[in-house]
């Protein structure tokens, strides 16, 4: 995984799941993630700002971009963080190179799908 993938996949990661990281104690490597994130971030001006606008605006593609943004800027100021991100990534937080589907959150039903052809009726 380059530096952009990797910083895409935690800034995508932190801000969809990082309000329920602080509130559940089921997504510990998460709730990890999301407190390195924090640590090194809130070290830096206006890249703290960054993790709480994606946090709060998590479908807000821009603001997942400015985040990714100040994460590549931190590992290039401290190359190991890349690798204790990497090491504590959730497997599923990473984009499958076909895509994938994720869902974060709560629902009474949830519905992934790919190549449909034809109707779909619930």
């Amino acid at each position: 995984m380059t530096p952009d993938e990797l910083a895409m996949a935690v800034a995508a990661a932190v801000a969809t799941m990082g309000t329920e990281a602080a509130v559940a104690s089921g997504g510990r490597a998460v709730g990890a993630l999301v407190r390195l994130v924090r640590e090194r971030l809130g070290r830096r001006r206006g890249d703290e700002e960054a993790l709480e606008d994606a946090i709060e605006h998590p479908d807000d593609q821009q603001r997942i971009v400015a985040l990714a943004e100040a994460l590549l800027s931190a590992m290039a100021d401290d190359p190991a963080l890349a690798d204790r991100l990497r090491e504590i990534l959730p497997a599923d937080a990473t984009p499958a190179a076909d895509g994938g589907n994720h869902f974060s959150g709560r629902a009474s039903t949830v519905v992934q799908a790919r190549d449909i052809h034809g109707g779909v009726n619930l």
